[in-house]
């Protein structure tokens, strides 16, 4: 048992987790969730207590892993110029992450939203990166989602701290629309899948050598992309 003071504006108490290290028989997919809670407490100088059970609670899913993705970032301006073209870059992210020794980060699947498109007809869309001269065809599965499936490693592999990619496509502007706009966005963070309630499928689907992941840490969206127009 811990004791802590509170201070009588109160304070956020949180759970601290020890599990098995990779040499320990511990292994990464491995499900964390704190099913009750409850604190004891007894008032400064007092002798009776009391537990304090909450009524409201929200004990969020953790799962462990080897690598972590720790941010994805725009690499372009906010507002861009639109071009039209073959072979014109629409998307550019930094996906920086960390990963323990011997595992290998690695995205697997990227989902682009094309939350923005007018006056703007796009085709043949493709994933590339600075490093490397490999390009990987990507579809459209959807009026507005574009797939990227199957990343080779040479494209998606993050051993160096970070990894830039762009998503490139032929762009053919509609001379009647006056003030043409594109913008791409990855949209969903996702979620964790545990037994009998199944997960969100993310934007980001990634693998730390270990497992695969549909999830990744972040807000909705995860990254606004630039205004073209």
């Amino acid at each position: 048992m811990t004791r802590y003071t509170l201070p009588a504006e109160g304070k956020n108490l949180g759970v601290v987790a020890t599990i098995k290290a990779r040499d320990k028989d511990g292994f990464a997919q491995e499900i964390i969730e704190v099913k009750w809670m409850s604190i004891t407490v007894r008032p400064g100088g007092g002798t009776t207590t009391y537990s304090l059970i909450a009524t409201d609670t929200a004990y969020p899913v953790h799962q462990t892993v080897q690598a972590t993705i720790e941010s994805i970032r725009n690499n372009k301006p906010p507002i861009s110029d639109l071009k039209e073209g073959d072979d014109q870059v629409l998307a550019e992210l930094e996906i920086s992450g960390s990963a323990l020794e011997g595992a290998l980060l690695r995205i697997k699947h990227l989902f682009f939203t094309l939350t923005e498109s007018r006056g703007v007809e796009i085709s043949h869309w493709k994933l590339g990166s600075f490093h490397t001269l490999d390009v990987l065809p990507c579809s459209v599965s959807s009026s507005t989602e574009i797939s990227c499936l199957n990343i080779p490693e040479a494209i998606g592999l993050i051993d160096t701290g970070s990894v830039f990619v762009e998503l490139r496509g032929d762009i053919t502007l509609d001379e009647e629309i006056s003030d043409p706009e594109l913008k791409i966005d990855l949209m969903k963070p996702g979620s964790i899948s545990i037994p009998n309630v199944p997960g969100v499928s993310g934007a980001v689907h990634w693998s730390d050598g270990s497992g695969d992941y549909t999830w990744m840490e972040g807000d909705t969206p995860l990254v606004e992309g630039s205004v073209w127009k």
